[in-house]
């Protein structure tokens, strides 16, 4: 099947990510980024995180309203077909590309694009750091449980 390159390998991973961190009309940032780093090894720069929720909005993947960011049909539609696809932790980006610019969405932009406020780089920068600083816990936790056999 054709594809329709709408969307970047690293809107792939961020996609992924923000699937899995939205649960119950919520969604928290620091859990994407630490899932994006689960599947890429790499924490998203603001440049791509931006990249995805802009490309998100217009191809209704995702949507925003009541200042929440939530999974459209549409996008649970993709998620789904691509939780199907076999494979491991290493390729599940090349699966979601695929899904994501598959001919098959017949995805059209969104003229009708909410007005939203994207977090700012610095923000997004301080949501990095907390991801960091969890991650340093984590470590230090797993380190003196260690320690303690």
């Amino acid at each position: 099947m054709e594809e329709q390159i709408h969307f970047s390998e690293s809107d792939a991973w961020i996609f992924i990510a923000f699937c899995e961190t939205v649960n119950n009309n919520t969604f928290d940032y620091v859990t994407m980024v630490g899932i994006a780093d689960f599947y890429q090894h790499a924490i998203p720069n603001y440049e791509e995180v931006k990249s995805f929720f802009e490309k998100g909005l217009k191809y209704s993947l995702i949507s925003f309203k009541d200042n929440i960011f939530s999974l459209s049909d549409k996008g649970k539609e993709i998620y789904e077909k691509y939780k199907k696809v076999k494979g491991g932790a290493f390729s599940r980006t090349e699966i979601a590309y695929k899904k994501l610019n598959s001919s098959r969405n017949k995805l059209k932009e969104n003229s009708n694009i909410p007005d939203y406020n994207f977090i700012r780089k610095k923000e997004y920068s301080e949501i990095c750091k907390c991801y960091l600083k969890q991650m340093e816990y984590f470590f230090a936790s797993q380190a003196c449980k260690k320690n303690e056999l």
